[in-house]
């Protein structure tokens, strides 16, 4: 009956608190894992239509099944940086003739009026330098614009016109890029 009661207050035992070295040891031989060893991998040789050398030639001509790259993938067309109408033409024609060393107007954008950016006009030299960056339209009509590089994000595919009323005589921009504009139509905000 002692031994009974013994067994009775004593507390059962989990995993957990049983000593690593009381811990039982499952090793039943159908849960081992069968080390299957695998045969070496045959070497790696080139299929006979692969050449293995490198031509000797520095331009080698492509072969009748190769397209040239070109055709391979088809450029888009290049939207133009600005397009000029007849009366911007005409006035930057009269502007040039006034100015005898002149060749051209160069266009960009400041950071100044009441929206943000606005437009600044400026003759271009003929010693003048011109990066290489910056595009260079030359119109079949005879005019030379040069976008400045740092305008250019903000100007692709502008409409530069001129507009001569009983009110005002201006260039005027018409910028599929610009989300807002002033009234006086000076400034705008991309």
């Amino acid at each position: 009956m002692l031994v009974a009661r013994r067994l009775a207050r004593a507390r059962p035992r989990s995993f957990a608190t049983l000593a690593l070295s009381e811990a039982p040891v499952l090793d039943i031989p159908a849960f081992r894992k069968p080390v299957v060893q695998q045969p070496p991998p045959p070497p790696r040789v080139a299929p006979p239509s692969v050449p293995t050398a490198l031509p000797t030639t520095a331009a080698a001509a492509p072969s009748e099944h190769e397209k040239p790259r070109s055709a391979l993938r088809a450029r888009r067309p290049r939207v133009q940086a600005l397009t000029l109408t007849d009366g911007a033409v005409d006035r930057i024609k009269t502007l040039l003739n006034r100015r005898p060393d002149a060749v051209g107007i160069k266009l960009g954008v400041r950071s100044r009026g009441c929206n943000g950016l606005s437009y600044v006009m400026d003759f271009v030299a003929a010693g003048d330098p011109i990066k290489a960056a910056d595009e260079v339209i030359d119109d079949a009509r005879g005019v030379k614009v040069v976008v400045d590089s740092k305008a250019l994000i903000h100007l692709i595919g502008t409409t530069m016109d001129y507009k001569d009323s009983d009110l005002a005589a201006e260039f005027v921009f018409s910028n599929p890029n610009a989300k807002s504009s002033c009234g006086c139509g000076e400034s705008f905000n991309v």
